[in-house]
Protein backbone atom coordinates (compact mmCIF):
# COMPACT_ATOMS: atom_id res chain seq x y z
CA UNK A 1 0.00 0.00 0.00
CA UNK A 2 2.57 2.81 0.65
CA UNK A 3 4.44 1.55 -2.52
CA UNK A 4 1.57 2.25 -4.34
CA UNK A 5 1.15 5.87 -2.77
CA UNK A 6 4.28 6.83 -3.21
CA UNK A 7 4.22 5.80 -6.43
CA UNK A 8 0.61 7.76 -7.10
CA UNK A 9 2.61 10.96 -5.62
CA UNK A 10 5.31 10.68 -7.77
CA UNK A 11 3.48 10.59 -10.83
CA UNK A 12 1.55 13.50 -9.57
CA UNK A 13 4.47 15.68 -9.12
CA UNK A 14 6.10 14.77 -12.24
CA UNK A 15 2.81 16.10 -14.03
CA UNK A 16 2.83 19.18 -12.11
CA UNK A 17 6.39 19.92 -12.58
CA UNK A 18 5.83 19.23 -16.35
CA UNK A 19 3.06 21.56 -16.59
CA UNK A 20 4.92 23.97 -14.76
CA UNK A 21 7.78 23.87 -16.64
CA UNK A 22 5.65 24.52 -19.75
CA UNK A 23 3.80 27.60 -18.15
CA UNK A 24 6.77 29.06 -18.18
CA UNK A 25 7.79 28.61 -22.25
CA UNK A 26 4.12 30.55 -22.98
CA UNK A 27 5.30 32.87 -25.72
CA UNK A 28 8.10 31.22 -27.35
CA UNK A 29 8.92 31.37 -31.04
CA UNK A 30 10.70 29.69 -33.26
CA UNK A 31 11.39 29.90 -36.93
CA UNK A 32 12.48 26.97 -39.08
CA UNK A 33 13.25 26.30 -42.21
CA UNK A 34 13.15 22.95 -44.22
CA UNK A 35 15.21 21.33 -47.57
CA UNK A 36 12.28 22.09 -49.82
CA UNK A 37 12.10 25.56 -49.22
CA UNK A 38 9.26 26.40 -46.29
CA UNK A 39 9.77 28.53 -43.75
CA UNK A 40 7.56 28.56 -40.67
CA UNK A 41 6.60 30.36 -37.87
CA UNK A 42 6.29 28.36 -34.37
CA UNK A 43 4.65 28.79 -31.18
CA UNK A 44 5.95 26.42 -29.02
CA UNK A 45 3.06 26.59 -26.34
CA UNK A 46 0.51 24.82 -28.43
CA UNK A 47 3.13 23.66 -30.85
CA UNK A 48 1.37 25.39 -33.68
CA UNK A 49 2.08 27.01 -36.86
CA UNK A 50 0.77 30.22 -37.14
CA UNK A 51 2.69 31.33 -40.51
CA UNK A 52 4.58 29.78 -43.20
CA UNK A 53 6.28 31.44 -46.42
CA UNK A 54 7.60 30.56 -49.65
CA UNK A 55 6.64 27.59 -52.04
CA UNK A 56 8.38 23.97 -52.40
CA UNK A 57 11.05 23.76 -54.73
CA UNK A 58 14.72 22.99 -53.94
CA UNK A 59 16.60 24.96 -55.84
CA UNK A 60 15.30 28.05 -54.07
CA UNK A 61 15.59 26.41 -50.72
CA UNK A 62 16.90 28.07 -48.12
CA UNK A 63 20.37 26.78 -46.52
CA UNK A 64 21.42 29.81 -44.03
CA UNK A 65 18.67 31.83 -42.31
CA UNK A 66 19.53 35.01 -39.56
CA UNK A 67 17.04 37.54 -37.86
CA UNK A 68 17.29 40.85 -39.35
CA UNK A 69 17.21 44.46 -37.48
CA UNK A 70 14.42 43.82 -35.71
CA UNK A 71 11.87 40.47 -34.85
CA UNK A 72 9.70 41.77 -38.06
CA UNK A 73 12.86 40.98 -40.13
CA UNK A 74 14.39 37.82 -41.41
CA UNK A 75 17.56 37.59 -44.21
CA UNK A 76 17.74 33.52 -46.23
CA UNK A 77 20.78 32.17 -47.88
CA UNK A 78 19.37 30.53 -50.91
CA UNK A 79 20.02 27.45 -52.79
CA UNK A 80 20.07 30.23 -56.45
CA UNK A 81 22.83 32.42 -55.30
CA UNK A 82 19.90 35.31 -53.51
CA UNK A 83 19.64 36.96 -50.43
CA UNK A 84 15.98 37.43 -49.56
CA UNK A 85 15.24 39.47 -47.02
CA UNK A 86 11.74 38.25 -45.23
CA UNK A 87 8.97 40.37 -43.87
CA UNK A 88 7.57 38.52 -41.04
CA UNK A 89 4.29 41.08 -40.29
CA UNK A 90 3.81 41.87 -44.15
CA UNK A 91 3.80 38.01 -44.83
CA UNK A 92 6.44 39.29 -48.20
CA UNK A 93 9.70 38.97 -49.41
CA UNK A 94 12.49 40.57 -51.48
CA UNK A 95 15.33 39.78 -53.22
CA UNK A 96 18.01 41.92 -51.86
CA UNK A 97 21.43 40.44 -53.49
CA UNK A 98 21.69 38.94 -55.66
CA UNK A 99 24.41 36.21 -56.65
CA UNK A 100 24.85 36.57 -53.00
CA UNK A 101 27.30 33.42 -53.52
CA UNK A 102 29.37 35.44 -55.87
CA UNK A 103 30.71 32.65 -57.12
CA UNK A 104 29.51 29.38 -59.81
CA UNK A 105 25.97 28.72 -57.78
CA UNK A 106 25.76 25.53 -59.52
CA UNK A 107 28.60 24.66 -57.32
CA UNK A 108 28.12 26.49 -53.86
CA UNK A 109 25.95 26.98 -51.27
CA UNK A 110 25.49 29.44 -48.09
CA UNK A 111 27.80 28.28 -44.98
CA UNK A 112 26.59 31.27 -43.13
CA UNK A 113 24.80 34.32 -42.58
CA UNK A 114 24.51 36.91 -40.22
CA UNK A 115 23.21 40.17 -39.60
CA UNK A 116 25.48 42.36 -37.62
CA UNK A 117 25.74 46.06 -36.91
CA UNK A 118 23.67 47.07 -40.17
CA UNK A 119 25.94 44.81 -42.25
CA UNK A 120 24.83 41.16 -43.88
CA UNK A 121 27.60 38.94 -43.25
CA UNK A 122 27.75 35.75 -46.15
CA UNK A 123 30.03 33.14 -46.72
CA UNK A 124 29.85 30.35 -49.22
CA UNK A 125 31.26 26.74 -49.72
CA UNK A 126 34.66 28.44 -51.45
CA UNK A 127 35.20 30.56 -48.26
CA UNK A 128 34.42 33.46 -50.00
CA UNK A 129 33.25 36.44 -47.08
CA UNK A 130 31.20 39.00 -47.90
CA UNK A 131 29.80 41.86 -46.18
CA UNK A 132 27.13 44.10 -47.24
CA UNK A 133 25.75 47.54 -46.69
CA UNK A 134 22.58 46.63 -44.75
CA UNK A 135 20.68 49.69 -46.03
CA UNK A 136 21.78 50.09 -50.26
CA UNK A 137 23.28 45.96 -49.97
CA UNK A 138 26.29 47.39 -51.58
CA UNK A 139 29.42 45.55 -51.16
CA UNK A 140 31.73 46.63 -48.66
CA UNK A 141 34.42 44.51 -48.44
CA UNK A 142 35.19 40.45 -49.52
CA UNK A 143 37.92 38.20 -49.14
CA UNK A 144 38.89 34.92 -49.23
CA UNK A 145 39.57 33.01 -46.21
CA UNK A 146 40.15 29.50 -47.27
CA UNK A 147 40.02 26.79 -49.68
CA UNK A 148 37.13 25.57 -49.22
CA UNK A 149 34.36 26.02 -46.04
CA UNK A 150 31.48 24.10 -44.66
CA UNK A 151 30.85 26.38 -41.90
CA UNK A 152 31.39 30.13 -41.31
CA UNK A 153 30.82 31.79 -37.67
CA UNK A 154 30.85 35.55 -36.57
CA UNK A 155 31.94 36.64 -33.18
CA UNK A 156 29.90 37.29 -30.70
CA UNK A 157 32.18 40.27 -29.06
CA UNK A 158 33.37 42.09 -32.61
CA UNK A 159 31.18 41.31 -35.68
CA UNK A 160 34.55 42.20 -38.05
CA UNK A 161 36.18 38.54 -36.48
CA UNK A 162 34.80 35.64 -38.34
CA UNK A 163 35.85 31.81 -38.34
CA UNK A 164 35.83 29.41 -41.10
CA UNK A 165 36.63 25.66 -41.76
CA UNK A 166 35.79 22.58 -43.51
CA UNK A 167 36.69 19.41 -45.00
CA UNK A 168 40.66 19.53 -44.66
CA UNK A 169 40.71 22.89 -44.17
CA UNK A 170 41.44 23.41 -40.28
CA UNK A 171 39.86 26.26 -38.26
CA UNK A 172 41.13 30.17 -39.23
CA UNK A 173 39.94 32.86 -37.85
CA UNK A 174 39.92 36.42 -39.55
CA UNK A 175 39.40 40.15 -38.67
CA UNK A 176 37.28 41.42 -41.93
CA UNK A 177 39.35 44.70 -41.39
CA UNK A 178 42.39 43.24 -41.88
CA UNK A 179 41.96 40.38 -44.57
CA UNK A 180 45.76 40.16 -45.35
CA UNK A 181 46.53 37.69 -43.29
CA UNK A 182 44.16 35.42 -40.86
CA UNK A 183 44.92 36.33 -37.11
CA UNK A 184 44.94 32.63 -36.35
CA UNK A 185 45.80 29.44 -38.60
CA UNK A 186 44.95 26.27 -36.36
CA UNK A 187 47.49 23.10 -36.34
CA UNK A 188 46.39 19.74 -36.42
CA UNK A 189 47.67 17.40 -33.49
CA UNK A 190 50.58 15.23 -33.87
CA UNK A 191 50.05 12.57 -36.07
CA UNK A 192 48.78 9.00 -34.56
CA UNK A 193 49.94 5.98 -33.43
CA UNK A 194 50.69 4.50 -37.05
CA UNK A 195 51.90 7.78 -38.03
CA UNK A 196 49.24 9.08 -39.78
CA UNK A 197 47.70 12.36 -39.85
CA UNK A 198 44.45 12.72 -38.05
CA UNK A 199 42.00 13.62 -40.31
CA UNK A 200 40.50 17.22 -40.53
CA UNK A 201 36.55 18.09 -41.23
CA UNK A 202 35.01 20.43 -39.10
CA UNK A 203 30.97 20.92 -39.83
CA UNK A 204 30.58 23.21 -37.33
CA UNK A 205 32.01 25.98 -35.17
CA UNK A 206 31.33 28.86 -31.88
CA UNK A 207 33.00 31.40 -30.20
CA UNK A 208 33.03 30.99 -26.60
CA UNK A 209 31.01 33.07 -24.42
CA UNK A 210 32.98 35.99 -22.84
CA UNK A 211 35.95 35.34 -24.55
CA UNK A 212 36.69 38.48 -26.67
CA UNK A 213 36.32 36.13 -29.74
CA UNK A 214 39.62 34.62 -28.41
CA UNK A 215 38.58 31.05 -27.54
CA UNK A 216 36.72 28.70 -30.43
CA UNK A 217 35.26 25.43 -30.44
CA UNK A 218 35.17 23.23 -33.18
CA UNK A 219 33.14 19.54 -33.86
CA UNK A 220 34.79 17.79 -36.57
CA UNK A 221 32.52 14.96 -38.76
CA UNK A 222 35.64 12.57 -37.29
CA UNK A 223 33.78 12.94 -34.22
CA UNK A 224 36.29 15.40 -32.45
CA UNK A 225 35.47 18.26 -30.40
CA UNK A 226 38.56 20.41 -30.34
CA UNK A 227 38.76 24.14 -27.78
CA UNK A 228 41.44 26.50 -29.47
CA UNK A 229 42.46 29.54 -27.57
CA UNK A 230 44.35 31.54 -30.06
CA UNK A 231 46.24 33.60 -26.89
CA UNK A 232 47.79 30.52 -26.25
CA UNK A 233 49.00 27.83 -29.15
CA UNK A 234 48.14 27.18 -32.30
CA UNK A 235 47.08 23.32 -31.24
CA UNK A 236 44.44 22.48 -29.66
CA UNK A 237 44.00 22.75 -25.87
CA UNK A 238 41.28 20.07 -25.86
CA UNK A 239 40.74 16.92 -28.86
CA UNK A 240 38.42 14.44 -27.92
CA UNK A 241 35.85 12.29 -29.04
CA UNK A 242 32.62 12.41 -26.71
CA UNK A 243 30.77 10.32 -29.52
CA UNK A 244 31.21 7.23 -31.50
CA UNK A 245 29.58 9.07 -34.81
CA UNK A 246 30.47 12.19 -36.48
CA UNK A 247 29.25 15.60 -34.94
CA UNK A 248 26.96 17.93 -36.99
CA UNK A 249 26.48 20.69 -35.09
CA UNK A 250 27.62 23.13 -31.94
CA UNK A 251 25.69 25.89 -29.47
CA UNK A 252 26.71 28.14 -26.70
CA UNK A 253 24.60 28.38 -23.64
CA UNK A 254 24.22 30.57 -20.97
CA UNK A 255 26.89 28.82 -18.41
CA UNK A 256 30.37 29.92 -19.75
CA UNK A 257 31.45 26.20 -18.89
CA UNK A 258 29.04 24.23 -20.95
CA UNK A 259 28.89 23.42 -24.79
CA UNK A 260 25.67 21.86 -26.43
CA UNK A 261 26.69 19.18 -29.17
CA UNK A 262 24.79 17.15 -31.61
CA UNK A 263 25.65 14.60 -34.20
CA UNK A 264 24.25 12.87 -36.67
CA UNK A 265 22.54 9.92 -34.56
CA UNK A 266 20.53 12.05 -32.75
CA UNK A 267 22.66 12.55 -29.74
CA UNK A 268 22.39 15.77 -27.99
CA UNK A 269 24.45 16.52 -24.60
CA UNK A 270 25.92 18.87 -23.04
CA UNK A 271 30.08 19.09 -22.87
CA UNK A 272 31.41 20.71 -19.34
CA UNK A 273 34.77 22.88 -19.79
CA UNK A 274 36.79 24.28 -16.65
CA UNK A 275 39.46 26.71 -16.64
CA UNK A 276 39.02 27.66 -20.46
CA UNK A 277 42.48 29.93 -21.83
CA UNK A 278 44.87 27.56 -19.46
CA UNK A 279 47.05 24.44 -20.84
CA UNK A 280 45.35 22.26 -18.16
CA UNK A 281 41.71 22.38 -19.89
CA UNK A 282 39.61 19.53 -18.97
CA UNK A 283 36.49 18.27 -20.79
CA UNK A 284 33.50 15.89 -19.78
CA UNK A 285 30.18 14.92 -20.79
CA UNK A 286 27.71 15.97 -17.73
CA UNK A 287 24.69 14.72 -19.46
CA UNK A 288 22.29 13.83 -22.40
CA UNK A 289 18.95 15.57 -23.84
CA UNK A 290 16.94 13.08 -25.08
CA UNK A 291 14.32 12.55 -27.82
CA UNK A 292 15.77 13.57 -31.33
CA UNK A 293 15.80 10.51 -33.78
CA UNK A 294 18.15 10.81 -36.54
CA UNK A 295 20.95 13.71 -37.46
CA UNK A 296 20.44 16.47 -35.68
CA UNK A 297 21.29 19.50 -38.24
CA UNK A 298 20.69 22.83 -35.83
CA UNK A 299 20.81 23.57 -32.42
CA UNK A 300 19.86 27.13 -31.60
CA UNK A 301 19.93 28.67 -27.77
CA UNK A 302 16.84 31.03 -26.44
CA UNK A 303 18.29 35.07 -26.05
CA UNK A 304 17.14 35.27 -22.71
CA UNK A 305 15.83 32.10 -21.30
CA UNK A 306 17.64 28.52 -20.19
CA UNK A 307 16.01 26.75 -23.80
CA UNK A 308 17.09 25.31 -26.55
CA UNK A 309 15.87 24.10 -29.91
CA UNK A 310 17.02 21.46 -32.12
CA UNK A 311 15.86 20.03 -35.62
CA UNK A 312 16.99 17.60 -37.64
CA UNK A 313 16.02 14.54 -39.63
CA UNK A 314 13.58 13.57 -38.03
CA UNK A 315 11.07 16.19 -38.71
CA UNK A 316 10.36 17.42 -35.45
CA UNK A 317 11.23 20.33 -33.59
CA UNK A 318 12.29 20.01 -30.10
CA UNK A 319 12.56 22.40 -27.31
CA UNK A 320 14.44 21.72 -24.54
CA UNK A 321 15.02 23.05 -20.77
CA UNK A 322 18.70 23.17 -20.11
CA UNK A 323 18.24 23.14 -16.39
CA UNK A 324 16.20 19.93 -16.12
CA UNK A 325 17.46 18.61 -19.22
CA UNK A 326 14.07 17.37 -20.43
CA UNK A 327 12.31 17.92 -23.31
CA UNK A 328 9.24 19.66 -22.70
CA UNK A 329 7.63 20.31 -26.57
CA UNK A 330 7.92 18.45 -29.54
CA UNK A 331 6.34 19.38 -32.59
CA UNK A 332 5.93 18.07 -35.95
CA UNK A 333 6.83 19.74 -39.43
CA UNK A 334 6.24 17.11 -42.24
CA UNK A 335 9.50 18.15 -44.10
CA UNK A 336 12.88 17.51 -43.41
CA UNK A 337 14.35 20.77 -41.29
CA UNK A 338 17.57 22.46 -41.61
CA UNK A 339 17.61 25.38 -39.55
CA UNK A 340 16.29 26.78 -36.62
CA UNK A 341 16.19 30.17 -34.79
CA UNK A 342 15.13 31.56 -31.53
CA UNK A 343 13.08 34.54 -31.48
CA UNK A 344 13.20 37.29 -28.37
CA UNK A 345 9.39 37.02 -27.89
CA UNK A 346 9.20 36.18 -24.23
Amino acid sequence: FFFFFFFILFLFSFVFERERVCVGVVSMRVLCSDEKGIVKDVVVENASIVRRWRDFGVDTAPQQICLGASEDEMFLGLANGIVEKLNVAHEDADVVIDNGLKDDVEKDCFTGIYFRDNKIISCNSTATVSYWNGDDYSLINDFKAHSSCNRMRVGTANSNIIAVGGDNCDLRVWDAENADKPLFKAKNVKNDHLGLQVPVNIRDMVFANNSNDNIVYTASAHQHFRMYDRRVKTRPLISEKPTKFALSCLSTTHNDNHILAGDVRGNLFLIDIRSPGEKNVRMQTIGGLKGPVGAIRDVALHPTLNYVACCGLDRHVRVFDLSTRSQIKKIFLKQRQHRVIFTSDT
